[in-house]
């Protein structure tokens, strides 16, 4: 089973290779915006979030929770990330469950805009001549900034990839 798992995971990753991509609304930072620096702690194709989700983490509790819903079915578990919550914040985007391969979603980018934190995400759909592979897939973001109790918004970007 692991082997079948990690051969489906190898060829998403070699198909989202050999596609180009084609942005089809991009978010801009206004130039006056401080950028936020960001840690990537987990990316994933595969997650037990099945609806799409923007989710603000600012405790261990919430992201103990949280992750159970990451890990799904998944045996064994991914490793919990440690996280200092009196220094940081957890940022979630999970795309959802999708019938295909070639999906993949990413946190680009974090700036302040005032007295919020805006991160900006893109969503990553194959396009109709991309050849995907057919399982399901949950993909899932998940990064730390520097703590804030500032709230968070959500930019969204969408991009379909253009495969030759």
């Amino acid at each position: 089973m692991r082997f079948r798992l990690l051969l489906h995971q190898l060829a998403i990753v070699f198909l989202a290779a050999a596609c180009s991509s084609r942005p089809q609304a991009v978010a801009q930072q206004p130039v006056s915006d401080s950028a936020i620096s960001f840690q990537r702690i987990f990316h994933a194709p595969f997650s037990g979030i099945e609806q799409r989700r923007r989710v603000v983490i600012r405790s261990a509790t919430e992201l103990k929770t949280f992750w159970i819903e990451v890990a799904g079915p998944r045996m064994p578990p991914p490793e919990l990330p440690l996280v200092d919550f009196s220094e940081s914040l957890v940022i979630a985007v999970a795309m959802g469950r999708r019938g295909t391969g070639g999906h993949d979603i990413r946190v680009d980018q974090v700036y302040r805009a005032g007295e919020r934190i805006v991160v900006v995400v893109r969503e990553i759909s194959p396009g109709p001549s991309c050849m995907v592979t057919m399982g399901l897939t949950a993909p899932i973001d998940i990064v730390r900034i520097p703590r804030s109790e500032d709230p968070v918004t959500f930019a969204e970007n969408a991009e379909t990839q253009e495969c030759g």
